[in-house]
């Protein structure tokens, strides 16, 4: 991420920056437009640590630029100004010199492949044109993974063919934010019929159309906390007398279908973990004798959903299940919000119906 805060810079008498504040968050693809000497390459310098602002403050990857100007040079790719080479060296030794001087091991030869040089990584830098040595340029800022690039006007001397190759290059080292994640994510599992993500059987839908389920969503999580812990440990961590712990393990002789491995005496552990809780909890599972079993003297509930892979062939298919639970699930009920008139509940103190007081 990178945040700028309050930045200012003059050369002599002139400012160049005022008051300036940007925040960029990882992942994101920003543009700077303006006139020329409106301070955009100015900016990028100051952000790279190659400048010191006159007031405020700038920050990459929370460490402040020109206090870790050196340091900060691994998080950040650059290509600020006329790229400057040695002319008598080909691409690929330019790359090894730089390669050299930040102590890195990076594939010289896909990087070359990736910004289209691959072909010509022999040829002197002299023989260059414009838009091949902007392509070994970026290449250069590329070099050591950066976390961050810093580009002044990347797409210089380059054929709109070219320029468009750069721009895929760019979109697809983009690490997506939070929101782009969860968009993705909400698409896949829309699409998706199968937990192993390999089946797809959904008509195409506008995702616009479920905006209102995400900021749903998103206002019923606002305070839930994300963990990602073994199930034993976050059950004993979060369990008290007043808790409630809902498990969704992997249904049983089906483990093979997550990505998590999940053996069979993790069922055993699962259960023998759940068994010393001071809270209530509930598990669901798929219907079989094995977890009925293991999970006897407990309340267990038969249920069943809609099996919606097999949908496609035959419809009206439903999948047995159950719930488990260490509570008896019908308590609920009599303790539940219920529909009542004056006549059948003895709200005024007289009998009910059946004569009762």
């Amino acid at each position: 991420m990178i945040t700028i805060t309050n930045i200012s810079k003059a050369y002599a008498a002139t400012p160049v920056l005022e008051n300036c504040s940007l925040q960029v968050p990882d992942g994101a693809i920003y543009a700077l437009a303006g006139r020329n000497g409106a301070g955009k390459s100015t900016l990028l310098k100051l952000t790279a640590g190659f400048l010191c602002p006159d007031t405020g403050e700038i920050r990459v990857q929370g460490k402040q630029t020109w206090e870790n100007r050196e340091s900060i040079q691994k998080d950040i790719g650059t290509l600020i100004d006329v790229p400057v080479f040695y002319e008598h060296l080909s691409a690929a030794e330019n790359l090894k010199l730089q390669q050299a001087y930040q102590k890195t091991d990076t594939d010289i030869g896909g990087i070359l492949e990736k910004v289209g040089l691959s072909g010509i990584s022999e040829k002197p830098v002299s023989a260059f044109s414009t838009g091949m040595r902007q392509r070994l340029a970026i290449a250069r800022a590329l070099l050591h993974n950066p976390r961050v690039l810093l580009l002044d006007e990347p797409l210089n001397g380059l054929d709109p063919l070219g320029a468009e190759e750069l721009r895929s290059l760019f979109l697809e080292r983009a690490e997506p934010g939070d929101v782009q994640r969860a968009a993705a994510f909400y698409k896949v599992i829309r699409y998706s019929y199968g937990s192993g993500c390999t089946s797809f059987g959904c008509q195409p839908f506008d995702v616009r159309k479920t905006f209102h389920l995400i900021w749903q969503a998103a206002d019923r999580l606002a305070n839930t906390v994300i963990e990602n812990k073994d199930f034993e440990a976050l059950i004993r961590q979060y369990d008290r007398e007043n808790a409630f712990l809902y498990c969704d393990p992997p249904y049983f002789m089906t483990e093979d279908h997550y990505e998590v491995e999940f053996p069979r005496q993790n069922h055993v552990r699962l259960r023998e973990t759940l068994a010393g809780c001071q809270g209530k909890w509930m598990v669901s599972y798929n219907d079989c004798d094995y977890i009925r079993g293991l999970y006897e003297g407990c309340h267990i509930t038969a249920v069943s959903r809609i099996n919606n892979l097999a949908q496609r062939y035959d419809r009206g298919c439903e999948f047995p299940e159950v719930i488990i639970t260490n509570y008896d699930p019908q308590e609920r009920k009599k303790w539940g919000p219920q529909q009542m008139n004056l006549f059948s509940a003895g709200l005024l103190g007289g009998e009910t119906e059946d004569g009762r007081n």
